[in-house]
Parts: C-alpha cells; structure tokens; sequence
C-alpha cells in the first residue's frame, strides 16, 4: 500500500468511529425535568397572605324558648314546688254556667256588677280562665300553683254581647260580659280570655241581625261556641229524627258563620236527655253530621280532672253562677280544687289519689307524688 493510500484509509477509519461516539452519546441523553418556577415574592411592603384556617365547627341547635307561663319540675326544685304550692292535678276542675245579665240578680240572672266580682275574685283565689276545649284536649295553660275555671254561657240572649261599630270595627259593648271579660283580661293579662257560648235559633244568636258578626267576634277574641239545640227544645219529648234535626240544625246555622264549625260541644236543653242518649253525642240530619266531644249539664258539682278515671265527658256537671253556690263550692274547692304544677311534660299529685289516676291519659308525661302529708 502506497503511503498516500495508507492515509486516507487511516482518516475514514476515525472519523468512523467519531460518528459512532456521537450516535451512542444521543442515544442516552434525557431531557431535563420541568420545574415549577417560585412564586414571586410580594411587592415591598406588602403583607403576605395568612395561611388557610378550618371552618369553624357547626353551632349547637337552638334551645326551644319555653312559655312565660312554664316552670320545668326538676328534681332540684321538687320540693320547694311541693312546699309552696301543693299541686293537685287531680283535683277537680270548677265549670261555671250563665244565663242571663241585667240590672237586678234572680235566679237565672247575674248581674253587670256581680260579674265582674266573680271575676276579681277567682283571680283572687288562684282560678285563670280556660276554655272547655282546652280542658279536654287536656291543654290547659297554667302557671304553677294555679286553678282552672271554665265559663260557660247558655241561651244567648242579647244581654251576653252587643257590638259597637269603631272606626270600621265591632267592639264588645264594654257594659256586657264579653266587653268586661276582655277588658278584666287587659288589666290582668295572665287571667285569660275564655269561655264557650252555648246558642240556640228561637230567635237568632244574641236577638240581632249582626249575629253572624257575633259568633265571629267571639271565636277571634279567643271564645268558643257551641250547641243548645235549634229553639231550645225538650230533647226527651222528641223521637229520633226530631232530636237529630234540632241539633243538626244548630250546627247548620252556625255554619253559615263559622263554616268550620262541627258541633263539638253540647249544653243540654234543660238539663234533659233525649231517650236514646247516643243522639246528643253524635247524629245527622238532611246531611249536616255533628259529634260532640262533650255534652253537658245544667248543674251540680265541679267536675273531674281530666287524668281522673271517674271523668265522663258525656255528663259534665256545672256549677250555677249564683252566690249561694259560689259560697258552697269555694269552700270546698280550698281544698280539693285542681292545682297545676307550672310544667305541661309532668302530672304531680299526691299520693292518695292514684288510685283513681287512669294512665292512659297521662299521655307520655312524667307522673310525680308526692305524700299528702309531707
């Protein structure tokens, strides 16, 4: 081989093997990795940002606000409640019944003035008004300590509610019971706004053509109504079909001013039974039903407590609102009167009284004795 030769092959030999060095080192090359650039820092004098806190934890649910009138009975305050009060809710429950007003008292007739006594002294002596409904819903609002009194007012004579026209707005007559009622109420706010008013049709509700306006006057101040017969009738002296139209009639009329109304609540006529009894509870005529939850009587005695066994809502006693028998059952009532204990979750009574105490109508509360001499 000439030495010319010899030189050339020598060069393509190296660079041969430069280009092989080359493709090997490309081969095994990576790529650099990505880096997140840094935030930049803030500008001069700006704070920078407070780390991210936890949200706060849920607030507790929001404790039910009890009534003015609820005491809780715990048994911290058991018996200091007991010492003070001596509550007896099994004691008997008083239900007054009226007639008439006017200016002169008889039998059947309470005077204006003689009312309002009657209202200042059951406030007086403990009695907070409630109506016959709340009583057998067995919902009777009362602060410890205190009595229940339920007014009832049969006929519904004009001398119960008169309306006077104000500004566009009927107001009860101040000078008759219901005008007295509301404006004792307003004085004593803690007495109540109560009482059922029992109508009857010989002539209309209260002997007026606003007598549609009455009834609803009465049930918006916080009064009931209820049934006395369609004209007053001698429920004995009729046969089936002529009791049923008379208290079906009732709750017709009313209807046609209290379209909700159903008839839950009867006075009876003279204190008198129809022959078949059922028929002042529940019946129907020409498609008007009614079924009362109570029926009641022209008078004797106050009546039982609504825990009480002996208790017949069919057959509730009233008491006349005369003074002979406010003198009579005031008297009794010291002692044996419903007392309430301030707390609607529980029943206090003393100890002599379970026997008598029917616990189906606890209803779930708490019952607490306690000794009737202790």
């Amino acid at each position: 081989m000439t030495y010319h030769a010899e030189t050339t092959t020598r060069r393509l030999m190296a660079a041969l093997l430069l280009a092989t060095i080359a493709l090997a080192g490309c081969s095994t090359a990576t790529t650099p990795a990505q880096v997140t650039p840094a935030p930049p820092p803030p500008a001069t004098g700006e704070p920078a940002p407070p780390p991210t806190s936890p949200p706060p934890p849920p607030a507790p649910p929001a404790q039910p606000v009890l009534p003015a009138w609820v005491t809780p009975v715990t048994d911290e305050n058991f018996a200091q409640l007991v010492e003070k009060h001596r509550p007896n809710e099994m004691g008997k429950v008083l239900i007054l019944e009226y007639h008439h007003f006017g200016e002169e008292e008889d039998r059947w007739t309470r005077t204006y003035e003689n009312f309002r006594k009657d209202l200042e002294t059951l406030y007086a002596k403990g009695f907070r008004a409630v109506n016959l409904g709340d009583y057998l819903r067995d919902d009777m609002k009362l602060p410890a300590g205190t009595s229940p009194v339920i007014f009832t007012f049969d006929d519904s004579p004009k001398n119960q509610l008169t309306l006077i026209e104000k500004d566009g707005k009927w107001e009860a007559d101040p000078k008759t019971p219901v005008g007295i009622m509301l404006q004792f109420a307003k004085e004593h706010p803690d007495f109540g706004v109560a009482g059922t008013f029992f109508v009857k049709f010989t002539e209309v509700p209260f002997e007026e053509e606003n007598w549609k306006e009455k009834l609803k006057f009465l049930v918006a101040s916080g009064f009931e109504v209820g049934n006395h017969s369609y004209t007053h009738d001698n429920l004995s002296l009729m046969d089936e079909a002529g009791v049923q139209r008379s208290l079906g009639m009732n709750v017709k009329r009313v209807q046609e001013a209290l379209p909700d109304y159903d008839g839950w609540a009867l006075a009876l006529p003279l204190g008198i039974w129809p022959e078949n009894k059922a028929l002042a509870v529940e019946g129907e005529h020409e498609g008007t039903r009614y079924k009362h939850r109570a029926v009641l009587l022209v008078a004797d005695s106050p009546v039982w407590s609504p825990y009480d066994k002996r208790q017949d809502v069919n057959a509730l006693q009233r008491t006349q609102a005369i003074q002979s028998e406010f003198d009579r059952w005031f008297s009794y009532l010291e002692t044996y009167r419903y007392v309430s204990d301030g707390d609607p979750e529980t029943v206090v009574i003393p100890e002599s009284y379970q026997e008598n105490l029917e616990p189906a109508k606890i209803q779930g509360k708490k019952l607490r004795t306690y000794p009737d001499n202790g």
